[in-house]
């Protein structure tokens, strides 16, 4: 009977040394380790700091500076960064020739009714040059400026007159004489040639009106 009752005393020494241990433990943990007080695990949230306020502004300012960026139209002029380049999509050689057709235009332009414009007039010209060099179809030149199908070929329609009255005036016409001494061999028995038309097939949209399609039969 004594051992029972010294059996039983002692499991309930070592119970006791187990939940002391344990207590012990949870309040090294809270104290040691960042543990959060009882009392402030429901407290309000935290007021920010100067430093946080500071933060907080210079990730504003570059949020709207990104958003300033984005918003800027992406067109096929911004590409054109060197004279081959121009060349290759509009056939002019340099960038002054192409500032001083655009101011020509603008000239002609500013007494347009057309003032619905999503792009800016060197844009348009740019635009025009490309489809009288490459022949690219309305669509294609649609993704290029980041506009539809319909308005690039609106805009095309619309620039290319005043583009053909400002090119006019450089066209020089020489006298006969100065052709007749100027004439290929193979015209030799052409005297009376003032022009030789050097031309070629280019193919175009086919139209669903027949007889606008007879038209441009060759």
């Amino acid at each position: 009977m004594s051992f029972l009752v010294f059996r039983r005393n002692k499991f309930e020494a070592e119970d006791n040394h187990l939940q002391d241990d344990g207590s012990d433990t949870d309040s090294d943990i809270s104290e040691h380790e960042g543990g959060i007080p009882e009392e402030n695990c429901f407290a309000g949230p935290m007021e920010p700091t100067p430093k946080d306020v500071e933060k907080l502004k210079d990730t504003g300012v570059q949020v709207d500076l990104s958003s300033d960026e984005a918003t800027q139209r992406f067109t096929m002029t911004t590409l054109l960064s060197n004279p081959e380049q121009l060349y290759t999509f509009t056939g002019l050689r340099s960038f002054d020739l192409l500032d001083t057709i655009v101011e020509c235009v603008a000239d002609i332009d500013s007494m347009s009714k057309f003032k619905q414009k999503v792009l800016p007039l060197k844009d348009r010209v740019v635009l025009t040059f490309i489809k009288l060099k490459l022949n690219l179809s309305f669509a294609a030149i649609a993704v290029l400026f980041g506009i539809d199908r319909a308005t690039a070929s609106r805009y095309f329609r619309h620039t290319l007159p005043r583009v053909s009255k400002v090119l006019k005036t450089v066209i020089t016409w020489p006298d006969r004489e100065t052709i007749r001494n100027n004439l290929p061999l193979s015209f030799e028995n052409f005297q009376s040639t003032r022009c030789v038309l050097d031309c070629a097939e280019t193919p175009v949209e086919k139209c669903h009106c027949l007889r606008c399609r007879v038209m441009t039969w060759s």
